[in-house]
């Protein structure tokens, strides 16, 4: 008898508590008087404008990648390349712009196919053309993002 009157009075602690529980856990949610706050907008997307990694001249390329760096030429008629290397750029169109004397030569224009993108262009220097070269790195927009400048000496 009594570990009846024991379970029964367990059970009368118990039974009010449960139903505590329950009652607290269905009650609806407090309304507000005040209006709610818009949802957050997402951020916008960053303008893609990834980085030039590299951009020098050279007198050869191996395996996509420049032999030497170089400042001045003078050996006469000599070949040059502009190397540049890109990343996070993919679909962007650039240009390498050769100018001799602040006047336009060459334009060589390519499209960036990857997240990193490795492009070069050429010029044969003449030893007549003794005074600076600048190549300008340039995107769509016509940004300039690069300028390097070369001294052809002559020979």
């Amino acid at each position: 008898m009594k570990h009846v009157f024991g379970l029964i009075a367990v059970l009368t602690i118990l039974l009010p508590v449960q139903a505590f529980a329950q009652a607290t856990t269905t009650q609806p949610a407090a309304t507000t008087t005040q209006p709610a706050a818009a949802p957050e907008q997402p951020a916008a997307a960053p303008e893609q404008t990834g980085t030039v990694v590299r951009a020098l001249f050279t007198s050869g390329i191996a395996k996509r990648e420049p032999v030497d760096t170089i400042k001045d030429t003078s050996d006469g008629e000599q070949k040059v390349f502009f190397f540049t290397e890109f990343k996070g750029m993919e679909g962007q169109t650039l240009i390498h712009r050769w100018s001799y004397l602040g006047e336009v030569r060459a334009e060589v224009s390519f499209k960036v196919r990857a997240w990193r993108w490795r492009v070069y262009s050429s010029k044969i220097m003449i030893a007549e053309w003794t005074s600076d070269w600048t190549v300008d790195v340039v995107d769509g927009t016509g940004t300039v993002l690069v300028t390097k400048t070369l001294t052809n000496s002559g020979g």
